[in-house]
């Protein structure tokens, strides 16, 4: 079995000028009285007008430099314009984004006083990470067949499946964990920009034939779950054994 990573969202202890947020998220109390305010993060756009999340989080330094900055996105789409396939190395696709916000970005929006500084992302803090993969199921009818099937006898230990336009999810909305199976081909075969490949038409043509016949599984993994199994870093995550282990807590019968 092999995975790739999907999404991630990580944090940075990196020195940059703050960021303007675009817009702000307000908590009031009963009285009116703000509680706690925080920035919204900003939607950076890469070589293939896909988006990603960025925002300066931590205290600022004497200098006035922010001293964190936050990513939460899909990282491979980002990257190289399409998730059908992409890698495994999880630390190289973080170091990969920070290096192009920092050295490739044209409008030059991360503004840092020492670019150069050595970063290690095994280091790096991690709330979320989404891990995928394929079954390979034989044919187009046999996708349809197979989805229909997990969600009629899947469950967790705790609810059964649920389907919902096609996808079929595991532990749908919950803030620890979950599952979902869909078709891949079906997705990206779709009129609406949201999922296109961001490719030449022959490129398009091929990653979508490679996911005729095969459902895609999605394991995300978020703060909550992460913390309760000490997994705090990148460095933390071991991403095919993860993957391995939540599609075991799965059942079908």
């Amino acid at each position: 079995m092999s995975v790739m990573i999907d999404w991630l969202k990580f944090t940075v202890p990196i020195l940059h000028v703050p960021l303007a947020a675009s817009g702000c998220i307000v908590s009031f109390d009963n009285d009116g009285v703000i509680e706690w305010e925080k920035g919204k993060r900003n939607r950076f756009i890469g070589s293939y007008d896909d988006t990603i999340g960025v925002r300066s989080s931590g205290p600022l330094n004497s200098d006035g430099y922010c001293t964190e900055l936050e990513i939460d996105g899909n990282i491979t789409k980002f990257l190289q314009g399409h998730n059908v396939w992409g890698s495994d190395d999880h630390l190289g696709l973080a170091k990969s984004l920070i290096e192009w916000l920092i050295f490739k970005d044209p409008n030059n929006q991360v503004d840092c006083p020492d670019p150069f500084v050595f970063l290690n992302p095994k280091d790096w803090v991690c709330n979320r990470i989404d891990i995928t993969s394929y079954a390979d199921v034989g044919s187009r009818h046999n996708v349809r067949t197979t989805l229909d099937a997990i969600a009629l006898t899947g469950h967790t230990k705790y609810q059964r499946a649920n389907a919902t336009k096609g996808t079929v999810y595991f532990n749908k909305n919950s803030r620890r964990w979950g599952f979902k199976f869909y078709d891949k081909f079906k997705e990206v075969s779709a009129a609406g920009k949201a999922h296109k490949i961001k490719a030449t038409a022959p490129i398009q043509d091929l990653l979508s034939k490679s996911v005729e016949s095969k459902i895609r599984c999605e394991l995300v993994l978020r703060q909550n779950e992460m913390r309760d199994r000490d997994i705090i870093t990148l460095g933390d995550l071991e991403p095919l054994n993860l993957f391995k282990e939540y599609l075991n807590r799965l059942k079908f019968e």
